[in-house]
């Protein structure tokens, strides 16, 4: 599948996993599947995982309207949004330049990229097992 996303209650946290050709439609399918998953709600963390990315097409102005509805459907008003994308190769950090741009026009959105396993858990902070077994990988 190019685009899923698993919530983590425990640690706040809804997981985007994109892989392969990504196109802006696929965050706008994900987008009602988050309104009606009742695990979803603002003040949660997101992780987005390109990881496994081999390109990208973004529409800006669709990318735009989805950032306002994710940021009305996940962000507390009260508190920065922490998102975090993890980038581990440079396709995936070259396809996500443009999306941190975009980002950070958001006023309350606290945008990092991880380059890293050990630079992911350190941002969730969160122990580096647990970053492997979301990233379906076997712990070391």
């Amino acid at each position: 599948m190019p685009a899923s996303y698993q919530v983590y209650p425990k640690q706040r946290l809804l997981y985007v996993r994109y892989e392969g050709h990504h196109h802006t439609r696929q965050t706008e399918d994900l987008l009602p599947y988050y309104r009606l998953d009742p695990m979803v709600r603002p003040g949660m963390r997101c992780m987005i995982d390109c990881e496994h990315l081999t390109s990208a097409k973004i529409d800006i102005d669709l990318r735009r309207q989805q950032m306002d509805q994710l940021c009305a459907l996940l962000k507390d008003p009260a508190k920065d949004w922490p998102i975090v994308y993890y980038c581990p190769n440079k396709v995936s950090q070259s396809l996500t330049a443009m999306t941190a741009k975009m980002w950070a026009e958001y006023e309350g959105v606290s945008f990092q990229v991880a380059k890293t396993r050990e630079e992911l858990a350190q941002i969730l902070n969160e122990p580096l097992d647990f970053v492997d077994m979301i990233l379906q990988r076997p712990t070391t």
